[in-house]
């Protein structure tokens, strides 16, 4: 398994699960055949509990681009649905846009230090809060204009952060699934917040998968009537109980998620680059 393939499970189907998606960032898709999706590890040696499920295929937003991160966003369908167990478990889809200040919840495997292109053998994560767009805008001016589908989290002071890896991780906020690692500049900058899929967003594309069933959770309640998404993520600890029982993301020399050879990597000619 690629440790940067992080993504979320979708277990469909009418009264039984029968059906096995995954949720995750365009810019970390590469063939099915190569993709190896697992579940219920803490280590990315741990074989006791562990899960590997193939991928039949893969969706990717029709109107993704690399070169700007717009709509990074792929559904990838599972061969085989994971078995739910007390180490793999579901978590529902954000019903409303994700409101500044929100402290989040954002885990992967990703660089723990920026110059050192190693990934991390242990799940990490961080928290961290939810900019405004307006924000979002005036600290990202030289690198994305943030068009809509895409949010940025993050401390003015920098020190905590995605980095390198982290693509396609999930970003939780209230115990639903809110954000998807993307990009940024460098990792862990103060100033920089990293740059994420808003899930809400797209939510409509997301639904439009006939074979799914989603459930969908507001704030206050559930809103998915006949289609309920349920999502499953194997990159992170899924709620803030398991969260806590995770080594914890916070100096610069150790920041934190993003993708595949990105997002977390200062260029020196600005733009937004993959995690």
């Amino acid at each position: 398994m690629a440790p940067d393939l992080s993504s979320y499970v979708v277990k469909g189907g009418k009264g039984r699960v029968e059906e096995g998606t995954t949720i995750s960032w365009s810019g970390n898709v590469i063939p099915p055949w190569t993709i190896i999706v697992v579940g219920g590890i803490r280590k990315l040696n741990e074989t006791l509990k562990r899960q590997e499920k193939g991928v039949e295929n893969i969706r990717i937003h029709p109107k993704f681009n690399l070169e700007n991160l717009y709509n990074d966003v792929a559904v990838l369908k599972l061969s085989t649905p994971f078995t739910f167990t007390p180490e793999v478990r579901s978590i529902p889809l954000s019903g409303s846009p994700p409101k500044p200040n929100t402290i989040c919840q954002v885990a992967g495997w990703g660089y723990t230090i920026v110059e050192v292109p190693i990934v991390s053998s242990d799940l990490m994560y961080v928290d961290l809060p939810i900019r405004s767009k307006k924000e979002c805008r005036k600290l990202l001016k030289n690198i994305t204009d943030l068009p809509p589908g895409m949010m940025c989290a993050g401390y003015l002071e920098g020190g905590r952060d995605a980095c390198q890896g982290d693509s396609g991780g999930g970003m939780v906020c209230n115990g639903t699934l809110t954000g998807i690692v993307s990009g940024g500049q460098g990792c862990a900058e103060p100033l920089l917040p990293g740059v994420y899929a808003d899930v809400f967003h797209y939510l409509n594309w997301i639904l439009n998968d006939a074979d799914v069933i989603i459930v969908v959770r507001n704030n206050t309640k559930n809103c998915g009537a006949s289609r309920m998404i349920i999502i499953l993520s194997f990159l992170i600890c899924l709620f803030a109980s398991v969260f806590r029982e995770c080594p914890v993301r916070e100096d610069v020399s150790t920041p934190t998620l993003r993708g595949g050879g990105g997002l977390g990597e200062a260029s020196g000619t600005g733009g937004a680059t993959l995690r």
